[in-house]
């Protein structure tokens, strides 16, 4: 973790371009650098441009890999740019995005003071710019977690045009779940049970 004063945001210091006319931001870092700073930039509030960096079709970018006419990947590959002689084309380097995607997107992690995964994290930070691609002008997002305590079950929608975000939650048995709302309210814990939320993106 980074000291709270010592924090600056990754587009600021060479991590991300910032977008400029006609084009969207990358990422200008390897493979150690994509989890951290996709995950900085969502718990600084900056989901939409981590969203943007994970969706950019242009190089360096994933969807580079898999739009590009001349390859149209199926795998991630081990360099951000095309090798016929040098780099592996199925090869997990930049694979760590899918953490983004469990920690910060769905918002799932285990609680710093866990024991066997009784107590998590819930804390969706959610993508107004994701909502807003969509030709519905909505997204949502789902996922499950096999346990030794049992199946947890995260699930929310965004509406762009209310930014309404609702949240449904299951918890398991002998479980306890902090949930952190992407809205002004306090933090709350849960128990075991099926819980739903709605709360205002500001």
């Amino acid at each position: 973790n980074i000291p709270m004063r010592q924090e600056k945001p990754c587009y600021d210091t060479g991590f991300v371009t910032v977008p400029t006319a006609g084009t969207g931001p990358h990422l200008l870092t390897g493979m150690f650098g994509v989890k951290w700073v996709l995950q900085a930039l969502s718990e600084a509030g900056h989901s939409d441009l981590a969203y943007e960096v994970v969706t950019q079709e242009t190089y360096p970018s994933f969807n580079y890999m898999t739009v590009n006419p001349e390859v149209e990947a199926t795998t991630l590959w081990e360099s951000w740019f095309f090798s016929n002689n040098t780099y592996s084309h199925n090869h997990p380097m930049f694979g760590s995005h899918q953490l983004w995607m469990v920690q910060s997107l769905v918002g799932f992690a285990p609680h710093p003071a866990a024991k066997g995964l009784d107590y998590i994290l819930i804390q969706p930070r959610p993508s107004l710019r994701m909502a807003q691609s969509d030709p519905l002008q909505k997204c949502s997002v789902a996922a499950s977690f096999d346990t030794a305590r049992g199946t947890v079950d995260v699930s929310w929608t965004l509406t762009a045009a209310s930014k309404t975000f609702s949240l449904r939650l299951t918890i398991p048995p002998n479980m306890r779940a902090v949930v952190t709302l992407p809205d002004a309210s306090p933090t709350f814990t849960v128990g075991s049970g099926t819980f739903s939320y709605t709360a205002q993106l500001p």
